[in-house]
């Protein structure tokens, strides 16, 4: 049972590391291209 809950524990800590480094990249590639949007829009926005 110790086993079982060292091996868990691991894998929750593999889990919450990967699910904190991957949402950051993803958070900025996306803000990037919102943003990117968001500037294109404007500007057909403002040019029109």
């Amino acid at each position: 049972l110790k086993d079982v809950r060292k091996i868990t524990k691991m894998m929750n800590g593999k889990l919450i590391y990967s699910w904190l480094k991957w949402p950051c990249g993803e958070f900025f590639s996306l803000n990037y291209k919102l943003t990117k949007r968001i500037y294109f829009i404007t500007f057909i926005y403002n040019k029109g």
